[in-house]
Parts: C-alpha cells; sequence; structure tokens
C-alpha cells in the first residue's frame, strides 16, 4: 500500500483527518457469508441489518422519533446511473466498474432520515447534498445549528449502539458488515460483498 494512503490512515485514525482512504477501505479483504437480502420498509438489505434497523426504530420510538430507509441494497444498473450523474463529483459516488461498486451493492449499507411525527427533521442539509454541511459533525461547528447536530447525534448514537458504523462524511450513510464499516471498525475482513447479480443469496 502507498505510503500516502499509510499517512492519511494514521492521520484519520490520530483524529486530525475525518475520512480514510478509498484505497485502504477497497483493500480490505471481503470473506462473504452468503447471508440473504430481506425486505426492511420495503427496501432490500441483508438480513441482519434488517435485525438491527428494527432495533434501532423501537429504540428511537422512545424518543418519539422514527426513521426512513431512503437506499439500501442497489442493483449494478442503479450504481452505474448514480455513478454516470455524479459525473465531476465522482469522489461521493461509488466505482461499480472496479467490481467492488462501494457498501450499497452488498446491501449492508443504508442512507437514513429522521423522522418525527412522520416528517423529516431538519439535519442541516439535504439528503445527497455534498458540501461541508453534509459532514456528520463538521469541525466548523458553526456550519450547523446546535439543533441540527442534536438530532445529528440522536441518530448516530442510535446507529452505532446496533453496530452501524457512520460514514463521516455523509450525515445519512451507515452501514454493516461492508468494507467500509470494517475500515472504519478497525477490522480485517468484511462479511459482505457485492451481490450485483447474485440477488438470490
Amino acid at each position: 500500500m502507498k505510503i500516502r494512503v499509510l499517512y492519511n490512515v494514521i492521520l484519520c485514525r490520530l483524529g486530525i483527518r475525518q475520512l480514510l482512504p478509498k484505497d485502504f477501505i477497497n483493500a480490505i479483504e471481503i470473506v462473504e457469508c452468503g447471508e440473504k437480502l430481506v425486505k426492511f420498509q420495503g427496501i432490500k438489505v441483508r438480513e441482519s441489518v434488517a435485525e438491527k434497523l428494527r432495533r434501532v426504530e423501537s429504540n428511537l420510538s422512545l424518543m418519539s422519533y422514527e426513521i426512513q430507509v431512503v437506499s439500501g441494497y442497489r442493483t449494478l444498473e442503479e450504481q452505474l446511473t448514480l455513478w454516470q450523474n455524479a459525473a465531476g463529483n465522482r469522489k461521493f459516488s461509488a466505482d461499480p466498474t472496479t467490481g467492488k461498486g462501494g457498501g450499497h451493492q452488498t446491501g449492508g449499507a443504508v442512507d437514513i432520515l429522521l423522522l418525527k411525527n412522520g416528517e423529516t427533521v431538519d439535519m442541516g442539509s439535504n439528503y445527497r447534498d455534498h458540501n461541508n454541511r453534509s459532514i456528520t459533525f463538521p469541525k466548523n461547528k458553526g456550519i450547523i445549528t446546535s439543533e441540527q447536530l442534536s438530532r445529528r447525534q440522536i441518530l448516530y448514537n442510535a446507529m452505532i449502539t446496533e453496530g452501524f458504523i457512520n460514514y463521516p462524511g455523509e450525515w445519512w450513510h451507515y452501514c454493516y458488515g461492508d468494507q467500509m464499516w470494517a475500515a472504519y471498525s478497525r477490522k480485517n475482513r468484511a462479511m459482505y460483498g457485492s451481490i450485483a447479480g447474485k440477488e438470490e443469496l
């Protein structure tokens, strides 16, 4: 692995950098567990992911919050469309032509919105906006309000408690079992690999 990549990993571990390098994440070994896809809120995810989301839903209901999963498993075609549409902003979309395709092609990644009384709450940026306000916990504290930060923390705590990992660049993106989860959890292996074309798992 390149020295530059390892240097950036060290910076991340020290809390100086927020995002782990893609090359480091993509180098994580995958040992596919063969867990099947099921539906949660009508969206396909891995079975363990669905179980964890049900517990998140139950726990947040005690605080009068709900969750809405807006994206889970993506087919190769869906990921290709996102990649093509990303054009000049591709650092925020996984390249499906590599054979890896990112967490959404594993069924382990989900994009989550927080709701109250059936309405989405203000998290400080729109879903799929990619700017400084989309960073889960911006270093510039004044970029989002304390209320927006508090809601992000509520969602974060609920998801992390169930074993999910948040992608620090997107307050809505959480994952379990994929390479990103392994990298941020400091694990040597991922349990979920890309299942594009193998949806019968």
